[in-house]
């Protein structure tokens, strides 16, 4: 989507008719309700701008199912090296859309897996999972309000 399809997709959205930016809209409201979980794509918005916010959204949307597919099916194994990449990979993923708590736990998974004893990984996992499905939510909801394609 180019910048002047996502300032004419933003303007309908805008009470005002005036387009707004990604991190304008980011700032409004992200929040998903009573899950708790919040997205914040205004530091990334300054980063890479509108277009890229919607590209890294759509490419963290794309393979969210098949990183927890991996993630679990290696805590499933109690392979803790690959537990680790995916923690971390998943962990870098929430960061970069400014959802803390949930990169907070997927840090404390990746520490966990680091030690190489899954044993307590369940309830952090579980956390995690739950948090990251909220914070998916988010950014569908986002892209929906920025106009997206997808």
């Amino acid at each position: 989507m180019s910048r002047n399809a996502l300032a004419d997709a933003l303007a309908q959205v805008t009470p005002s008719g005036e387009p707004r930016t990604a991190v304008e809209i980011v700032d409004a409201a992200t929040d998903v309700g009573d899950s708790g979980a919040v997205i914040d794509l205004a530091e990334l918005a300054r980063s890479v701008g509108d277009e890229g916010v919607v590209e890294i959204v759509e490419a963290i949307l794309d393979g969210s199912e098949q990183a927890i597919a991996d993630l679990d099916a290696a805590l499933e194994r109690g392979d803790a090296p690959i537990v680790r990449r995916h923690a971390h990979t998943i962990k870098t993923n929430t960061a970069m859309v400014g959802a803390a708590a949930v990169s907070d736990d997927f840090a404390e998974l990746e520490a966990l897996a680091k030690t190489g004893d899954l044993g307590d990984a369940g309830p952090i996992a579980d956390r995690a999972r739950t948090g990251y499905a909220a914070a998916l939510d988010a950014m569908r909801g986002w892209l929906v309000e920025a106009g997206s394609s997808s």
